[in-house]
């Protein structure tokens, strides 16, 4: 049968084939979908040529988007990545922008803080609560806070003449609650870091683990008085000159944990002065020396005086030659494990085991056996070395 197509509206459709009436519907929705298979296709194709026709080709970053305060994300290769600090959006990268964030807590109105009081390096950059401060004076870095709370202050510092001793560097210290310096922060000059958070009563958490600690020689009373400190993270760096930490965490009343891990490296065979290191830390529970060590100890008085919460400490990669003990485990009255099995005869030991534990073990090696069991508790049992 041959199909009049000059008379379209007369043919329609059976099962046996075309006939009369609706093939001009046909003639249309056979070509539509011919489209959509034609299309279906070239789009396959083209996603197949895209995943493997390029598939030893980098992919660049998709986008990259600042999170809330310092983390912050960027997508490459389809993986999302976390920066820890803030990043140059510009260029893409999680290199800091900053090189300290202070976050400060104010409790009034209209309240003053002073962000530095130190001026012996340059500040190239600073931010308050998400906006930039113009320098006019570099000494100027006082400012009124409107309302109570958290302010955070990012700043950008040239510290390429930082040399030998720095102190407290912050203003209204008794405000700040926050502190974390970058590897923008450049220290490797500096030899003494006596009291550089000396006093800081609210600070709760700080990062210094950026610090390059490899020409230091005393990092005496860094943290004393910090009787709000939770949390620190310490130099991921070698130390090979380092003399002292005299009463580096003293006065830490609510310091629970410090680890000197293997991640930080610390080379310190110099090391000598532990005196108060850990006076009057009353929370504190547990210290772990495995990877600091000494062979040169003289002086650890007072080192763990009121430790009321220590049940264990393990000292035996300390090595001693007639050092100072006096006080050393005074008022520790749950100190019920001691491992001292490189510690020499002291050269005083006044009230070095007051208020013990009463019942406890203790690893020392044989030539000091004998001085110990006059000092300690008679139920302790001594494991020789």
């Amino acid at each position: 049968m041959e199909i009049d197509f000059n008379n379209l509206d007369d043919i329609e459709i059976d099962k046996e084939g075309i006939t009369k009436k609706k093939y001009n519907k046909i003639i249309i929705i056979v070509p539509f979908f011919s489209i959509i298979i034609t299309l279906s296709v070239l789009v396959s194709s083209f996603y197949f040529l895209i995943k493997y026709g390029n598939k030893h080709k980098k992919e660049i970053i998709i986008n990259c988007i600042e999170g809330p305060d310092d983390a912050c994300f960027k997508c490459k290769n389809d993986k999302c990545i976390k920066c820890n600090y803030r990043y140059d959006l510009i260029n893409g990268t999680c290199e800091p922008t900053f090189s300290i964030k202070v976050i400060y807590e104010t409790t009034q109105y209209n309240e003053s803080i002073e962000i530095f009081n130190n001026y012996k390096y340059k500040v190239y950059g600073l931010e308050l609560d998400n906006e930039t401060k113009e320098i006019e004076d570099e000494r100027d870095f006082n400012y009124i806070i409107e309302n109570p709370g958290n302010h955070t202050a990012y700043a950008l510092f040239d510290t390429s003449g930082l040399n030998k001793i720095i102190t407290s560097i912050f203003g209204s210290e008794e405000k700040i609650i926050y502190i974390h310096f970058t590897k923008k922060f450049d220290s490797k000059n500096i030899t003494t870091f006596h009291g550089l958070f000396f006093d800081y009563k609210k600070l709760k958490y700080v990062d210094i683990s950026n610090f390059d600690i490899s020409e230091a020689y005393h990092m005496d009373n860094i943290f004393f008085g910090c009787s709000s400190l939770e949390a620190v993270k310490l130099p991921n760096s070698i130390a090979p000159n380092l003399m002292s930490m005299s009463y580096m965490f003293s006065n830490c009343e609510n310091l629970t944990s410090v680890h000197f891990s293997k991640e930080l490296n610390y080379s310190t065979k110099q090391l000598r002065e532990l005196d108060g290191m850990f006076l009057n830390c009353f929370s504190l529970t547990s210290v772990d020396f495995s990877f600091l060590e000494s062979d040169n100890i003289n002086n650890t008085n007072n080192m763990f005086s009121n430790c009321y919460s220590l049940s264990s400490i393990d000292l035996s990669n300390f090595k001693t030659h007639h050092s100072d003990m006096d006080y050393m485990f005074g008022n520790c009255s749950s100190l019920n494990f001691l491992d001292i099995s490189n510690f020499d005869v002291p050269s005083s030991c006044i009230n070095c085991f007051s208020n013990v534990s009463k019942n406890g073990k203790i690893r020392v090696n044989k030539n000091i056996e004998e001085y110990m069991k006059k000092i300690l508790p008679k139920n302790w049992i001594f494991e020789i070395k």
